[in-house]
């Protein structure tokens, strides 16, 4: 039971976390940032 909760968390964690950077993306877009910057900001 604790495994599964384990996993379920870190799903999530990385769920979060990959929405927080498609928010960063769409900031950079909507601020007129150059393709150049969004490659340079994914890692």
């Amino acid at each position: 039971c604790l495994f599964l909760q384990v996993v379920a968390g870190t799903v999530c964690f990385c769920f979060l976390l990959q929405q927080l950077q498609i928010d960063h993306i769409n900031r950079f877009i909507t601020s007129g940032a150059r393709p150049d910057e969004l490659r340079s900001f994914r890692y």
